[in-house]
């Protein structure tokens, strides 16, 4: 998709430039020199002009008004206004492009998820990515290519010591879960709850291995240009996940830590940018990631704690940012904040 802005304010450069030239430059070059002033710091807009001056574009008279700018003349500020204005358009469509990019790379993963059922309804839908709840997880799973199956199941057995398959039957799909080393394969529906909310957590996190099907959002620069060196702006991968430990044992709970660390390392390793916000009460889980930093499995730079603490006697929530040492002990820890009751 692509989105298109027209820029009204061409004709006010133009008239921005009137004070540099003679009237009888020809407006061709008087709209081609609009087109290559760029948004830049004062300094490199001031280098621009002169490199424009030397094209001789805008004749000689502009050469030598422009040799004699100043970063503080007035009108050297009313033309840096007029590029501005300029710029505004493209300015505002590639923010419009990086906010809906930033949107759609977001994958969330809800608190309370679908559970479990013996039979899946097949539906004929493309299934990119699983839903929040994991309501699609069998038709997401049915629809993993041979390789894209056993890359996830070698994913579940080093994490978590199980696979999962989608088996149809006629018009439905049932999961079908098998322990390592075990010879009995079990419905999802005949298992602990747990794994039914585990599971579209594990997909979560897995599927950032997969290459985006989402269209990416361009903003059309119609040829404005930059002048300072920018990179452009580059989204990764955004996880959000809410209480990933509910209905879990405390040891599925710490793989589930060791699960997240392992997809950071991953992530760094392929050079991707990978950002998770994990919202959690679990004890078990910030205690493994301490363990983490202490084995060197992740830094403690790469990990953030908020703390969101409410007054009794206030209305406002008061937000602490917690840190894990080197050793991986926490630092700035609310007191007692693992207590089932006050001391």
């Amino acid at each position: 998709a692509e989105i298109r802005r027209k820029d009204p304010f061409k004709a006010l450069l133009r008239s921005a430039l009137r004070p540099f030239h003679s009237g009888k430059v020809d407006p061709e070059n008087v709209s081609k020199a609009a087109r290559i002033l760029g948004l830049g710091s004062a300094g490199v807009q001031l280098k621009q002009l002169r490199m424009l001056a030397e094209t001789k574009l805008l004749g000689d008279l502009f050469r030598s008004r422009v040799a004699e700018l100043q970063v503080s003349s007035s009108d050297f500020k009313a033309l840096r206004e007029s590029i501005t204005l300029v710029a505004l358009p493209y300015l505002l469509a590639e923010t419009d492009a990086i906010l809906t990019n930033l949107f759609r790379a977001v994958r969330y993963t809800a608190p309370i998820r679908a559970t479990a059922e013996r039979y899946y309804r097949h539906q004929d839908l493309a299934v990119d990515e699983a839903d929040p709840q994991g309501g699609n997880l069998a038709m997401f799973l049915r629809s993993l290519t041979w390789n894209e199956t056993n890359e996830f199941n070698d994913w579940c057995r080093l994490h978590f010591g199980f696979s999962i398959s989608a088996k149809g039957d006629g018009p439905h799909i049932s999961l079908m879960l098998h322990m390592d080393g075990g010879s009995v394969t079990y419905n999802i529906a005949d298992v602990g709850f747990g794994f039914s909310q585990m599971l579209p957590v594990i997909v979560q996190i897995w599927s950032l291995n997969r290459p985006p099907r989402r269209a990416v959002v361009q903003a059309e620069s119609a040829g404005f240009v930059y002048t300072d060196p920018i990179e452009r702006f580059q989204i990764g991968d955004i996880v959000a996940i809410e209480q990933p430990e509910l209905h879990l044992h405390p040891r599925l709970q710490a793989r589930i830590a060791d699960m997240l660390v392992a997809a950071v390392s991953r992530a760094k390793s392929s050079k991707r940018s990978l950002t998770m916000l994990i919202e959690t009460h679990s004890e078990t889980i910030v205690n493994r990631v301490g363990s983490l930093i202490l084995e060197r499995k992740i830094n403690p730079e790469e990990v953030q704690i908020l703390v969101f603490e409410r007054n009794h006697q206030e209305t406002e929530t008061q937000l602490r940012v917690a840190r894990y040492s080197e050793q991986g002990f926490l630092e700035n820890w609310p007191a007692g904040f693992f207590l089932s009751e006050e001391m």
